[in-house]
């Protein structure tokens, strides 16, 4: 509905974030993660390596 922008806007119209959720139809917890800063807008978040060993220092099992 009205984007990531929409989100700041109501916010600082004194919106509460179950209403700024139900308005933009976004989960709660990504209206507060946008709020808190812990997300910005048009980043997506970088996939692991799938060749980096998930356990560094990890023994190698011989059998």
């Amino acid at each position: 509905m009205g984007g990531r922008r929409g989100c700041s806007r109501t916010a600082s119209a004194g919106w509460r974030i179950p209403v700024i959720a139900r308005h933009l139809g976004t989960d709660r917890k990504t209206i507060r993660a946008y709020r808190n800063g812990e997300r910005t807008a048009g980043r997506r978040r970088q996939a692991p390596d799938a060749f980096v060993p998930s356990v560094p220092n990890q023994p190698e099992c011989r059998v």
